[in-house]
């Protein structure tokens, strides 16, 4: 058990630690939104971005920077290179750019995803401004940025692999218990047979008191036939002692006539 839980203790810092960095320390995100000036979208757009600087739980978290494309020919250019660098075409403004997060336009259902992209932009480790990049010479590849992807997958690995360790120590804990079962219940199956061996043992005794019995009545008969004779043999022995005194005194006897 002590194993489990220290294994636990580590996965569970693996996992917090990428989110220990608080809120109050990360300096606000920048989103951008290419527009022309007489685009109802884009007011549409801006207004609801203005709204949720007044939000306390969103306004701390991003600035808006707005680049209007119709009448300025580098933020067009601009805009054409972020697009490109998503593979997407720049054929209409709104342009939203949350991170490596993109919208062609706007729409009031939208409203939720624009605040779910900031919030996961805010959040992010991989915090690279991809509009500020490309604006100042640099390349951008979507590909060799994808930090949060390998993140979240090395996550996903080590929380399997942790799962899969758990299991494996479960199964090793209970294979002592199950072994312990079996001899407990090897001892009940030894008591219980010993209980028969005394129930056995003791009809055995009473049989063999029996057969001592008989064997003794046998050999007192025995013995009582083996005396017989001995006694008759004594009794001739005496008999025959008497005739051989009897005969010298009927000798004697008949001298005197």
């Amino acid at each position: 058990m002590k194993k489990i839980k220290s294994f636990l203790l580590v996965v569970a810092l693996i996992l917090i630690l990428p989110f220990c960095v608080s809120a109050e320390d990360k300096d606000p995100v920048n989103v951008y939104i290419f527009t022309w000036t007489t685009c109802p979208h884009c007011k549409a757009a801006k207004a609801f971005f203005n709204e949720l600087k007044e939000d306390d739980e969103y306004k701390d978290l991003f600035n808006l920077v707005d680049y209007e494309t119709g009448s300025n020919e580098d933020n067009q250019a601009l805009a054409e290179k972020v697009a490109e660098a998503f593979d997407e075409d720049f054929d209409g403004v709104p342009y939203i750019v949350i991170g490596e997060k993109t919208f062609s336009g706007y729409v009031e259902s939208w409203n939720e995803d624009i605040k779910t992209a900031i919030r996961d932009y805010y959040d992010s480790d991989n915090r690279e401004d991809v509009v500020a990049t490309i604006r100042d010479g640099g390349e951008y590849n979507k590909k060799s940025n994808s930090t949060d992807t390998i993140i979240a997958i090395a996550i996903i690995v080590v929380a399997l692999a942790g799962f899969g360790y758990i299991v494996y120590l479960s199964r090793k804990d209970e294979k002592p218990k199950s072994s312990k079962k079996t001899h407990k219940e090897k001892k009940v199956i030894v008591k219980e047979d010993d209980d028969d061996d005394e129930y056995l043992d003791d009809d055995d005794i009473d049989e063999d008191d029996e057969i001592d019995e008989d064997d003794d009545e046998e050999n007192e008969e025995v013995v009582e036939e083996e005396s017989k004779p001995k006694q008759t043999k004594s009794k001739t022995s005496t008999n025959s002692k008497n005739q051989t005194n009897k005969k010298p005194s009927s000798k004697k006897n008949t001298k005197k006539k």
